[in-house]
């Protein structure tokens, strides 16, 4: 039938069937990445949606009581732990300084506060103890320095210079660093 027609509309027909050839596939290509286009959207959104849905379910478990009351019984048993080291390794008590604060206290000293810390490094335990009080005299608190450091518990007995400016009724202040504690005692439980 191609044959039947003159050249010239040969050609026109030949190029309008290219014409509308790829005009079909232009527009089967341009319709597959719309509803391509259109089915990964409605996924993406989908997925967005259930992400937002699973979080939330997430974080009410998260902020839940069981959840908060098993994180504190952690916690706890952690705390409890901890300290469980820590009283099998003192092997002192609190009273044992005071005792031998009180052995070496002498008359005409009056003290009015006692405050004590301790301090661990690397395991080692260290007291610091600060004391107030009045002396009497002097001659007194000299004395009642040079008790304090005669004792083998206390390492460092510092009682500040201006605590000697007056003769009698002399506030004082006194900082005292004690040994290594759990070494100081123990060698007292062998003797």
């Amino acid at each position: 039938m191609l044959n039947l027609l003159i050249r010239e509309d040969r050609h026109w027909l030949r190029r309008e069937y290219l014409l509308r050839f790829a005009l079909v596939v232009t527009f089967f290509i341009g319709a597959t990445l719309f509803i391509w286009g259109v089915v990964i959207s409605s996924l993406y959104i989908q997925l967005r949606v259930e992400e937002g849905i699973v979080k939330s379910e997430l974080e009410a478990i998260k902020n839940s009581s069981d959840s908060q009351s098993l994180k504190e019984l952690t916690d706890l048993n952690k705390n409890v732990g901890d300290k469980f080291k820590e009283i099998n390794i003192l092997n002192f008590t609190q009273e044992d300084i005071i005792r031998e604060i009180i052995l070496n206290n002498r008359e005409g000293i009056n003290i009015s506060l006692i405050s004590n810390t301790f301090d661990d490094e690397e395991k080692k335990y260290f007291a610091r103890i600060e004391m107030r009080g009045v002396a009497n005299t002097r001659s007194d608190l000299v004395e009642y320095q040079q008790s304090l450091e005669s004792s083998e518990l206390f390492n460092v007995v510092d009682i500040p210079f201006s605590s000697f400016a007056q003769n009698s009724e002399i506030p004082f202040t006194v900082n005292i660093t004690s040994v290594e504690l759990n070494e100081y005692f123990k060698e007292q439980d062998e003797k």
